[in-house]
């Protein structure tokens, strides 16, 4: 590796402050690698499948290659570099060599290596510094990277890799399935390591996982594809943090770019070696690919950008991405993008899927390539475009058929680049919009290539094939820059905070200022120092301590790298209501004597974090209030307890008490508690419920004020025709009890008793008159039959009603179902039988036509959702008359239709109808609307006068639901007609 001083010149606050350190690039003497799974046609040999080694050196060398099969037997390898125009390379076979990943070819495989210690490591050392690259070359599907010397390697990584791909219609994994995945290479013994995953692995979903590894050691990490997770499992923002330097691997087995993007795609391996924390930068630059021209129209190139603090800002062409740590922005890679940053970014470009089946083959597959910062550039690199083949149908042909180089550097750079000793022109280049660098993408010839400059700048190196591609970053500086802004730490005791921000490790540039600001309900200030200390500490308090306080500290080092923490300082934000305030409460409670008397407190946290109560007593309680919960609780913000206390006293008597509320920290008053116990004075009291039919009656009984002491007992002094229906208890506070009627024909009656606590009667007696109505000899019905009667004629028949019970009955509820020939009149109503009492009805027949044998009609009579009916039925007589004529023919007059006929539509009447009037004389008419008492309600017409059918309307909006009749007047005849008005 080569070493040297590096200054560094930083102006800040008027102040000049520098610091110093070796330059280190990604040129070495020692290297740890693994080879990622990839997809093989074969699962166990493959003659075009091979994992390849390049060594590449500035100087003849020689050095020796260590390696591992998977049962942990060690091979070697020597090398020697005599030519150093020339790379060295290794070569051997996947199997057994390459990690196990649960898809092996297709086959879904029980025996893999996943989040397992394995052995497949290989370790490169020479004599001199070299640059090593690597190939997992497979059939249509392979990938380079780049190696960081072990002396560049770091303890801490984020992992920038891809999403997974299968088939998103399986609700399984299967041989479509090809994860995310990274791998983890120890260099020293007890290595002991901390796996964060940022989506579910295969072997332990989202467990943090704590493993340690011996030098050489591997560990496998694939993402779970399952159908929860495909299409979407990435490990990218997955954190690997060790004890001592460990190398990281990360990429895709066979993925498609963009995922999902086309059906049935060609699909590719994707490889790169992670960048450590340390040396990440804030300042990049991404080209667009070289396009080969049979490339497929459909996807587009990516790019991504990952984020190793939280609060980074990434301006890309003056638009802001906002980021947290672990946290990537993803977009399209269609035009040279500069992008800088307030804090480290890591930053990856993707080349798209080439083809999709129903496609013809096109150049070049999926690849990845980790893009260097620009303030990691170098001024040469020794590289080399590989050749491999691919096998189609036992048809074995070249791998890659175009072969490129990707250049960018600053003015300098470009002005005097060199690709194998000839100088490229700066025509060739075009420039990053708004900035001072420039790009080219360069087709090259299989082989080894030497670039040069007085400038420093960028290489990438790719090849493209049919469905096939490798991509790999030539090299970079990997000097640990100053990019962590101070820290700041806060150490919470009960209401007070103690800070400390630091800038103190070998590469930070010390604090410069420490402010705070947003302060509220807090007594903080920041001591005066001398810039440039390495650590600052100050102290703060809670004003008031029962509300919650907080600030945002801002610390700057000389390198204006700036570090924000908002910090809370919770107050005990416990109390009675949702929003403090400073005054006692003052609460009344009134119970009975002698009772057990409980009563409810609810406690709410009004603040924003979570709060522990210890202690919640009455200060003078002297166990007259008791708690029936005991130990600590906690609140959540927003949420509320309620807590039950109980208390008693055998006499009457008042005291008053104050809640207190509390924890390790504080105790707060609450509120003031004043107690009376009075004796209970009032019986039980009732609600009363029964249904329209006067079957159902329910009593609920109370015993809830105060001083109610509660229910004792309920008597059932007597029931007649009853039955209890229902009888439930709610402790001794409510009582209730449900009778039922047995039958409605006959009278019923009950009587209960209920007696609180205090020998405090409350009595129900109640009496039900049955349906105690007889019709005429029959229990339950009587035929009437009014015989045979001349139209125009009326014809009365009597029926008689007998009351059987011994409660008087009121009939108000009889009606005839047309009532149009059959009458009842109506000055038998209302129609009242005292107990044991028999009284005759009398119902009339008048026929007004004899276009029929006979007339029925239906008398009802109701009472309590109950009818007993009586049928009707009458024969109208014919009006015949036989005289003579001239011709000595006799003539004969027949009538069959009464003049001046009257009926009632609709029935029943809703919110109006009409009377339809039929005379075939000249008719004066009045109509009039009466109740059954005989109260006049509506006049619907006087003295009108009517020839032939004419229909008289009238409303019944305000008209109460119930049975009412019509007075018919016509001329010097009268008839009174029954309706039935509804709402």
């Amino acid at each position: 590796m080569r070493h040297f001083i590096f200054f560094s010149i930083i102006l800040a606050f008027a102040c000049s402050h520098s610091y110093s350190q070796d330059f280190i690039d990604t040129e070495g003497k020692d290297f740890w690698l693994t080879f990622l799974p990839n997809y093989h046609n074969d699962r166990f040999a493959n003659s075009t499948d091979s994992l390849m080694i390049f060594v590449s050196s500035k100087v003849p060398t020689k050095g020796i290659i260590t390696y591992s099969d998977r049962s942990g037997k060690v091979f070697t390898k020597n090398f020697t570099i005599n030519d150093p125009s020339k790379i060295y390379s290794f070569s051997i076979t996947h199997y057994n060599y390459e990690l196990l990943g649960f898809n092996q070819s297709g086959t879904i495989i029980g025996d893999s290596q996943n989040e397992q210690k394995a052995k497949q490591s290989f370790h490169v050392e020479s004599d001199d510094e070299v640059t090593v690259y690597a190939l997992n070359q497979a059939s249509l599907t392979s990938e380079a990277f780049l190696v960081i010397p072990t002396d560049a390697l770091g303890e801490e990584y984020y992992v920038l890799a891809y999403n997974s791909d299968g088939d998103a219609s399986s609700s399984t994994i299967n041989s479509s399935s090809t994860p995310s995945q990274f791998s983890i290479v120890a260099t020293e013994d007890n290595t002991n390591i901390t796996i964060t995953p940022k989506a579910p692995t295969f072997a332990n979903g989202l467990k943090i996982q704590n493993i340690t590894l011996a030098k050489g050691e591997v560990y496998l990490v694939q993402a779970l594809v399952d159908n929860k997770n495909n299409r979407q499992s990435d490990m990218t923002g997955s954190f690997v943090k060790a004890n001592k330097p460990i190398a990281v691997f990360a990429g895709q087995q066979r993925a498609t770019v963009p995922v999902g993007d086309i059906s049935s795609p060609s699909r590719d391996c994707l490889i790169e070696q992670m960048i450590p924390l340390k040396s990440w930068g804030k300042n990049a630059i991404i080209v667009p690919f070289a396009q080969p021209p049979t490339i497929t129209s459909r996807g587009t190139d990516l790019f991504r950008i990952l984020a190793a603090n939280n609060n980074t800002e990434v301006k890309i062409n003056g638009a802001i991405i906002k980021l947290n740590a672990g946290q990537f922005f993803e977009s399209i890679l269609d035009e040279a993008l500069y992008m800088e940053s307030n804090e480290p970014i890591l930053v990856a470009q993707y080349k798209k899927t080439a083809k999709s089946n129903n496609l013809p083959d096109n150049y070049s597959d999926p690849l990845m390539l980790i893009i260097p910062p620009v303030e990691q550039y170098i001024s040469s690199y020794r590289v080399i475009n590989a050749q491999g083949r691919s096998e189609r149908g036992n048809v074995f042909f070249q791998a890659y058929d175009k072969q490129y180089i990707t250049i960018i550097g600053d003015k300098l750079a470009v002005s005097n680049l060199t690709i194998d000793g000839i100088a490229k022109p700066v025509t060739d280049f075009k420039q990053v919009e708004k900035t001072g660098y420039y790009w080219a993408n360069f087709v090259v010839s299989d082989g080894v290539h030497s670039l040069a400059s007085l400038g420093k700048f960028a290489a990438f190196v790719y090849g493209f094939g049919e469905a096939n591609s490798y991509g790999y970053l030539g090299g970079m500086g990997l000097v640990i820059l100053d990019l962590v802004p101070p820290r700041i730490y806060s150490a919470l005791d009960c209401f007070h905070t103690d800070l400390t921000v630091t800038d103190s490790t070998l590469t930070d540039s010390k604090i410069a200022s420490v402010t705070v600001e947003n302060v509220d309900n807090v007594n903080v200030s920041v001591p005066q120092f001398k810039p440039y200390q390495s650590m600052v500490k100050f102290q703060a308090d809670l004003v008031n301590q029962f509300l919650d306080g907080s600030f945002v500290v801002i610390a700057v080092d000389s390198v204006l790298s700036e570090s924000r923490k908002a910090i809370e300082i919770p107050g005990f934000t416990v109390g009675l209501e949702p929003n403090y305030s400073p005054d006692l409460a003052s609460l009344d409670l009134n119970f009975g004597v002698k009772n057990q008397n409980c009563f409810d407190i609810v406690f709410y946290n009004y603040g924003k974090h979570i709060r522990q109560v210890s202690k919640y007593k009455f200060k003078n309680n002297n166990d007259k209030v008791i708690a029936n919960f005991t130990g600590p609780f906690l609140l959540q913000p927003g949420e509320s307890r309620t807590i039950t206390f109980c208390t008693t006293s055998p006499k009457d008597t008042t005291w008053t008490d104050t809640l207190i509320l509390g924890n390790d920290c504080v105790e707060r008053d609450i509120a003031a508690y004043n107690f009376a116990f009075v004796s209970d004075t009032s019986a039980p009291r009732f609600d009363a419920q029964a249904d329209e039919c006067n079957t159902l009656f329910t009593y609920r009984f109370r015993e809830d004020s105060p001083f109610d002491l509660g229910i004792d007992s309920l008597q059932i002094i007597s029931l007649v025709n009853c039955s209890i229906a229902n009888q439930t208890r709610t402790g001794t506070s409510e009582l209730e009890i449900t009778i039922v009627v047995a039958n409605s024909y006959l009278d019923a009656y009950f009587e209960i008793v209920v007696t609180d606590l205090s020998g405090l009667e409350t009595v129900i007696k109640k009496e039900i008159p049955g349906f105690t109505l007889a019709l005429g000899n029959a229990p339950d019905s009587v035929n009437l039959e009014f015989g045979l009667t001349p139209i125009s004629n009326m014809s009365k028949k009597t029926l008689s009603l007998t009351n059987y019970g011994k409660y008087t009955i009121s009939l108000s509820d009889i009606y005839l179902n047309y009532n149009t020939i059959f009458s009842i009149p109506q000055s038998q109503m209302p129609l009242i039988i005292l107990a044991g009492e028999t009284r005759e009805l009398e119902i009339c027949f008048t026929p007004t036509s004899s276009r029929s044998a006979f007339i029925w009609d239906t008398l009802s009579f109701g009472m309590n959702c109950l009818l007993k009916r009586v049928p009707l039925e009458g024969e109208p007589e014919d009006f015949r008359l036989t005289v003579g004529s001239r011709c000595d023919i006799p003539i004969v007059f027949t009538s069959d239709t009464l003049q001046g006929s009257v009926s009632i539509l609709p029935s029943p009447i809703i919110n109006g109808g009409y009377v339809q009037i039929n005379s075939p004389i000249q008719t004066s008419v009045s109509i009039d609307l009466f109740s059954t008492q005989g109260e006049h309600i509506l006049n619907i017409c006087t003295n009108k006068n009517i020839k032939g059918t004419e229909q008289i309307s009238f409303e019944t909006n305000n008209i109460a639901t119930g049975v009412y009749f019509l007075k018919v007047q016509m001329n010097n005849s009268v008839k009174h007609l029954p309706i039935i008005i509804e709402k």
